[in-house]
């Protein structure tokens, strides 16, 4: 990162130029969060974006290649006093800045460094997917001018009226579904026949239509604020081709209320459109637009109350959440305030007693922290659990036990060599209490035997017929449709008792035409009978005629 030349080398560690020099092509834009200022500071090569404080940007700009480390100390303790920088934090700063590329280093070799920096990048995208297949992202192509052409085509639905008409929609079909629940549930499928396969493939479709209308509502009005959609590409979303567009550049947007808006618009336009389909499936006959809607309608409400909706999750609610707040970094504090937090169970006093968040702030992250990596995996074990009804249902269930296996480790991998590489840094090993971290293993390991070992309640559903003891069965011997019913469930009944009258319209039809026939047949006998004494035709005829009838 630093190198030394001629006389430099001579001096103190601290007053030696740092030859490190912040790039001139970083975009910057100035925020603030919670009375605070902060800067961002955007990549336009990577298209990746940073959040520095006062007192770090100071340090960015100070860096020009001839500045000493002492110099640069005493630079923004000047600026910032009474508070004072510790050069090991300093040089471990500076070390950062570097390794994400904000600074060009003025020594030999850069490229090669560059170069493996950029392989490492590659090969923890490798195993971001490898630990995630659920979710996998493929590189997009650049969007600005794509998005600048629809903007001008759709700006007239970012007006006021339209936001409201939408948000009335979406009341009236929450209140529809809600008046009518019981209907509702009883019109619902249940899991088995949405992951049939033939439905199956509606719900890919419906999945991936709803992504693309999704995308495009957040691009859009990332757009109509003033930032760009530089990539929009496709990702599998649980196997399902899916579009995704990056609008990381709202990042760049003073105002917390506009970002928050493009953080929700994608929620906005599912919810509209899970609204309209709620009406189409309710009023509609069983068939091909009925089965489409209800897929939307599916995919739409599951999506933003269990996923993109909830700040649990790092997707649309969270970051709307962290916007509220005014907590960019909520989900990287919560889980370094756990940390704080477990540190006592396994390490010294020494190490425990380090700086905290303040009080009410610390329990808030905790709370979230904890409650986010629960969620996560209950999510992780929903999505599983339906791959392997999906797979089961379709007699292959080794496919989805593979999944199962396959996440799960996935998961697993990058907690584990964390925590093998802290254990086996001797830095990190100083600070450890062995008893403190036997006695928190043994009640891990207490609590996974009971987990797997101890039996729990397992219910398995089955039809069931009750049958009363001594029963006679009564069956109807002919076709028909049932016109009367003269006895109630569940009722007592004799022997020989009318139960019902059945109607059978074809043979009432052929009675008719018989009873018609019988009765033209008995007035022609009727006739013959008459005239048989003055003719003798009709007296030899009335024999066989009173033998038809």
């Amino acid at each position: 990162m630093m190198t030394t030349h001629g006389a430099d080398s001579r001096l103190p560690a601290d007053l030696r130029p740092v030859r490190l020099v912040a790039r001139r092509d970083l975009a910057v834009s100035r925020v603030r969060f919670r009375k605070a200022r902060y800067w961002h500071i955007k990549d336009p090569l990577s298209l990746r974006y940073y959040q520095l404080r006062d007192e770090e940007y100071l340090i960015l700009r100070l860096l020009n290649g001839r500045r000493s480390l002492r110099a640069i100390k005493q630079a923004v303790d000047a600026r910032f006093a009474p508070r004072h920088l510790e050069l090991p934090h300093l040089q471990a700063f500076l070390g950062r800045l570097h390794r994400e590329g904000l600074t060009i280093a003025m020594a030999d070799g850069q490229g090669a460094a560059m170069l493996r920096r950029a392989r490492a990048r590659r090969r923890e995208n490798w195993l971001a997917v490898l630990a995630n297949p659920l979710a996998i992202r493929f590189r997009g192509l650049r969007s600005s001018r794509l998005f600048d052409w629809l903007h001008a085509r759709t700006a007239w639905m970012f007006q006021p009226w339209l936001g409201l008409a939408g948000l009335l929609l979406i009341v009236a079909a929450f209140s529809w579904l809600l008046v009518h629940a019981d209907t509702a549930r009883h019109r619902f499928p249940d899991l088995q026949t949405m992951l049939s396969g033939r439905n199956v493939v509606w719900l890919a479709l419906a999945l991936t239509v709803v992504k693309v209308v999704h995308e495009l509502a957040h691009g859009l009005t990332c757009r109509h604020f003033g930032a760009r959609c530089h990539e929009t590409g496709v990702m599998l979303l649980v196997f399902v081709p899916c579009l995704y567009c990056n609008v990381s550049d709202a990042w760049t947007i003073p105002s917390k209320w506009q970002r928050v808006a493009i953080s929700g618009a994608g929620i906005g336009a599912e919810l509209t459109l899970a609204s309209l389909c709620t009406f189409l499936w309710w009023f509609s006959e069983p068939g091909l637009l009925n089965a489409v809607c209800l897929n939307v309608l599916v995919v739409c409400s599951v999506g933003t109350l269990l996923l993109n909706g909830n700040p649990l999750l790092r997707y649309d609610g969270y970051y709307m959440l962290a916007d509220l707040l005014e907590i960019p970094n909520l989900q990287q504090e919560a889980a370094a305030q756990v940390r704080r937090v477990a540190r006592p169970l396994f390490m010294n006093d020494q190490a425990v007693g380090t700086e905290d968040a303040p009080g009410r702030r610390a329990v808030l992250l905790t709370i979230y922290g904890v409650a986010s990596a629960l969620y996560r995996w209950i999510v992780v074990a929903g999505v599983l659990w339906i791959c392997l009804v999906f797979f089961r249902a379709e007699g292959v269930p080794i496919v989805g036990h593979a999944l199962i296996i396959m996440v799960v480790a996935g998961l697993l991998v990058a907690p584990v060599i964390r925590g093998a590489s802290f254990l086996l840094d001797p830095r990190s090993r100083r600070h450890v209490s062995r008893r403190r971290l036997a006695a928190t293993a043994a009640i891990a390991a207490a609590l996974a035997l009971l987990f797997f070992f101890v039996p729990l309640p397992h219910r398995v559903s089955a039809p069931l017929v009750v049958e009363p003891a001594n029963a006679r069965p009564v069956y109807v011997v002919a076709p028909g449709t049932l016109d009367q019913l003269h006895v109630a469930v569940g009722s007592e009944v004799r022997a020989g008792q009318e139960l019902a009258v059945f109607v059978d319209a074809e043979l009432e039809q052929r009675v008719a035409e018989l009873t018609g026939m019988r009765d033209h047949q008995r007035q022609h006998v009727a006739n013959l009978t008459r005239q048989q004494m003055a003719d003798a035709k009709a007296r030899d005829s009335l024999p066989s005629a009173e033998q038809l009838l």
